[in-house]
């Protein structure tokens, strides 16, 4: 940091100070922080967990968390698909409250179809299409299985 300018150039060896000898340094491999708004800064959404709850009809619940380095407004569209070729959309959610980086929330909607396996993806507003620019868009599904037992039966345990 002491052989670069703030231009960005390298001045003259003969002009360099020496890092180790500059008073509160002795960083020399170090490198500067990053800026967290920096151009290259946005959030990155993920499905931690899921569960599903068996009510008159199963409910989903998805925890959707931010991975990335920028916040994200309330409204992440949320989809669960079953996993049948064509996949249908069985149900629909979107978080209630801004994600910070590192912060998760919990959403939830009532699966409506037949049961069996599915997938929620994060950031989908139910026609494969998203509305956050994600740092990575390869890492948004979570797949499931709902499963609840037939009226008069338990549900394994």
């Amino acid at each position: 940091m002491t052989n670069v300018d703030d231009a960005g150039a390298v001045p003259r060896t003969s002009r360099w100070l020496r890092n180790w000898t500059q008073s509160g340094l002795n960083t020399f491999r170090a490198s500067p922080p990053g800026d967290a708004t920096s151009a290259h800064a946005s959030p990155d959404l993920t499905v931690r967990q899921a569960k599903v709850t068996c009510e008159a009809m199963p409910v989903v619940t998805a925890e959707v968390c931010n991975r990335g380095s920028e916040p994200t407004a309330p409204g992440v569209p949320v989809a669960v698909y079953a996993a049948t070729t064509p996949s249908r959309l069985r149900c629909q959610a979107q978080t209630a409250e801004l994600l910070a980086p590192g912060m998760c929330t919990a959403v939830t909607c009532t699966w409506n179809g037949p049961l069996g396996d599915g997938a929620i993806a994060v950031d989908d507003r139910g026609n494969g299409t998203g509305a956050a620019h994600e740092c990575r868009e390869d890492n948004n599904v979570l797949n499931l299985r709902v499963t609840c037992p037939s009226p008069g039966e338990t549900a394994p345990r």
